[in-house]
């Protein structure tokens, strides 16, 4: 019941001043994405039970004159009403520690990549950007009352414009690996035939489904054996430049994942496209993404275009029945038929809200980055020709 690394909070005593009380906190939903092989001997309690024991420990035990909690998770619903905007899955429970936890002074948060510095009820809350673009500051002023440190004030930010100099020590020191760095991401290990693997619109890489994503599709079924195969695009994705370099591939596959093959029935088959189909919507009769993936955070990632099947979108039907044809080397696909899947171990495991896939029997695993496996595919076949199997089709109607 020990934490693994370090102690569950620290205790910072200032000569003269207030005591702090810092607790760290991270997901348990970590072993959904990790490799079992990096989380062995390692359990995972609940974030939301373990803060409201340490809030009250530390409350009792040392009287702090502030309670900070650091969590590496985020928020499963709106600061200001509170109305739930994403599947309440554990992953983030900001919002629930907000509300029933008392105690709780300052909370640091992260993991959803969003800028957030607000006061929700007598709590600062900070949630600083991502990728380095900029850091939280949190300041709290205090006065001595009758023997008694009270917060009087607090100003809360995230700073993102910066000014100043880098440290030219650390420079120095990181100066070689800085360039080895860049000099092996511009190694080149590839020519595009036709220089059509380029991304100008990522929206329209997904709409019409980019030929980048069949290429990674290719590789994930060709590596595994399956009979069908799922990719989705990041957030923010290149695509290849004639000359493919193994920057072009890490910029446009952006995510650590493994591959999984499970197998799954032409049901679920089913219910994992309708559950992608959510990601269009309509405005002004034209087909647009869904807001609800880019709010609260950027969640394009979690649409996922498939090969080895062939199947119709009707972006004008209701949700859940939006899959207006679904077929597999030009037969139908029935409830009971059943098919290999080829996934990344996120998705395989339910992650992005995708509950069909869990559990599901696990026919292969392959240990290998997805990325690394798209660099030895370029690698050994050397000049790449994607065609485009049309297999997707995205509508309105009869259109």
């Amino acid at each position: 019941d020990q934490p693994a690394f370090g102690a569950p909070y620290e205790i910072k005593s200032f000569p003269g001043g207030p005591t702090i009380a810092i607790i760290g906190i991270t997901t348990h939903y970590i072993p959904i994405w990790e490799r079992k092989a990096n989380i062995e001997g390692l359990s995972f309690q609940d974030a939301f039970e373990a803060t409201k024991k340490y809030v009250k420990l530390v409350r009792s035990r040392h009287n702090p004159d502030l309670v900070v909690v650091a969590y590496h998770g985020g928020f499963e619903c709106d600061l200001d009403t509170f109305e739930p905007y994403i599947e309440d899955t554990g992953e983030n429970q900001g919002s629930k520690m907000l509300k029933e936890i008392e105690g709780i002074d300052v909370l640091l948060t992260s993991h959803q990549h969003r800028t957030i510095a607000k006061k929700v009820g007598d709590t600062l809350v900070l949630q600083p950007t991502y990728n380095g673009k900029g850091f939280g500051k949190v300041d709290c002023h205090f006065r001595k009352t009758n023997g008694v440190w009270k917060k009087t004030e607090s100003e809360i930010s995230v700073i993102t414009d910066v000014v100043g100099e880098s440290d030219p020590a650390l420079g120095e020191i990181l100066e070689d690996i800085e360039l080895a760095t860049q000099e092996y991401l511009d190694i080149p290990i590839g020519i595009v035939q036709d220089d059509d693997l380029l991304i100008t619109d990522l929206f329209q890489a997904r709409l019409k489904k980019h030929k980048i994503v069949t290429l990674i599709n290719k590789v994930q079924i060709e590596s595994t054996g399956a009979m069908i195969s799922a990719t989705s695009l990041g957030n923010s994705a290149t695509g290849f430049s004639k000359e493919i370099t193994i920057r072009n591939v890490l910029s446009t596959y952006v995510y650590p994942n493994t591959l999984v093959v499970i197998e799954i029935d032409g049901k679920r088959l089913k219910m994992a496209l309708e559950q992608n189909a959510q990601y269009f919507d309509l405005a002004d009769g034209k087909i647009v993404f869904n807001s609800r993936f880019s709010y609260p955070k950027n969640e394009h990632y979690n649409y996922d275009m498939f090969d080895g099947i062939e199947y119709t979108i009707d972006v004008g039907k209701p949700y859940g029945e939006r899959i207006v044809s679904l077929s597999y080397q030009g037969r139908p696909v029935k409830d009971h038929h059943v098919f290999t899947l080829a996934l990344n171990n996120y998705r395989a495991s339910g992650g992005g809200e995708f509950p069909m896939y869990r559990g599901q029997r696990v026919v292969k695993e392959i240990n290998d980055d997805i990325a690394e496996l798209v660099i030895e595919y370029i690698r050994k076949n050397k000049n790449i020709r994607v065609d485009d199997p049309n297999n997707i089709r995205v509508i309105i109607g009869a259109n």
